[in-house]
């Protein structure tokens, strides 16, 4: 009996210690892998943002911008934003990223400004006939207090966040019939026009036969001289390989081609205010690099159009072009009270 009791004793003072041990080690609800994040501080929070551009970063300035702008947002979170990017019309084109944007069903996305035309005119009067014809002038005026009053508002209108503004590249004229050395050599050719009132209307106004058409039934257009030419920067005649078609382009300085960084607002409101602080300083500096870049991109496109034998020639005296799209100018500047103080602020620039 003693014997028994002995044992019994060792017995319980045994299970007694593993209780103990026990109740010292791990907590029950605790994984290996919660026990190595220190301090028991709950893990980082994902949030993935997917950014769609039909463009290619490769040689189109804007797009090369917005790529080096989701890498660092990436990376100043500590992963935290996750921004993925998706360029070349992997998710569709400008028109599908506008939309895909705008339902909620795309966090962000880089498109050209006429896609906004369809919803607001208020950004119409970036692209002014003859106004912002130069990089030194852009990079003030995509800075300006006017133009952000302007973004903003036009956004609200669109249902959009509109984050920044980047530039594609000043657009001229390209054509397959013949040099373009006054505004008479224009008569009658059909030269395609970005999807703009506004735009339809300019190049109408200098003599051409404006014609609407899908970018991506341009080249096969000029190919077949469907249309004769199209009002188009130096990056993307390099970038689409449309100096395959062309023959001649003229240099004249009609407008900017700019790109809008577009956000859902309902997913942008859905962020703290660090992360927008965060999102929108890396939008800033995307474009530093874009303006400092521009003309870069300009030069190797031109040096790639004129080997392959493309006649590149400039128009010095722009004053009759000027002349013809002045009423449509006045027009633009008249259609509302901030509008006219963002063009007021441009033209003082001059």
């Amino acid at each position: 009996m003693k014997k028994f009791t002995k044992i019994f004793s060792l017995v319980m003072v045994a299970a007694l210690l593993l209780t103990c041990l026990a109740g010292c080690g791990t907590p029950n609800n605790t994984t290996p892998e919660n026990n190595s994040n220190e301090g028991n501080v709950a893990p980082v929070e994902v949030i993935t943002i997917r950014c769609a551009t039909s463009t290619n970063p490769t040689s189109m300035p804007a797009t090369a911008a917005i790529e080096r702008f989701c890498k660092e947002v990436t990376e100043k979170s500590n992963g935290h934003l996750k921004v993925e990017f998706y360029p070349n019309g992997t998710l569709g084109g400008d028109a599908d990223t506008n939309k895909s944007v705008m339902d909620g069903t795309l966090e962000m996305g880089l498109v050209s400004l006429s896609n906004i035309s369809g919803y607001t005119k208020l950004l119409d009067c970036v692209q002014t006939p003859f106004m912002i014809n130069n990089y030194k002038i852009m990079d003030t005026v995509y800075r300006s207090k006017e133009l952000r009053t302007l973004m903003d508002a036009a956004g609200e209108a669109a249902n959009l966040k509109i984050l920044g503004i980047y530039e594609y590249g000043i657009r001229h004229i390209a054509n397959v019939i013949r040099p373009i050395e006054k505004m008479e050599d224009l008569k009658g050719l059909k030269i395609r026009a970005v999807t703009s009132d506004m735009i339809v209307q300019c190049m109408s106004a200098i003599g051409a036969n404006a014609t609407p058409l899908a970018y991506k039934e341009v080249y096969s257009a000029l190919q077949n001289k469907t249309i004769d030419g199209e009002e188009i920067n130096f990056t993307s005649v390099w970038a689409e390989r449309h100096y395959e078609v062309i023959k001649y382009f003229t240099e004249i300085g009609l407008w900017p081609y700019p790109a809008l960084l577009i956000v859902n607002p309902t997913f942008w409101k859905g962020l703290s205010a660090e992360d927008q602080a965060l999102i929108t300083e890396c939008a800033e500096r995307a474009l530093d690099y874009n303006m400092q870049t521009a003309a870069e991109y300009e030069k190797t496109a031109i040096d790639g159009m004129t080997k392959a034998g493309v006649q590149v020639t400039k128009i010095e005296d722009i004053t009759p072009f000027q002349k013809a799209t002045q009423s449509i100018a006045d027009g633009i500047k008249e259609s509302d009270p901030r509008v006219k103080a963002f063009v007021d602020m441009v033209q003082g620039l001059n």
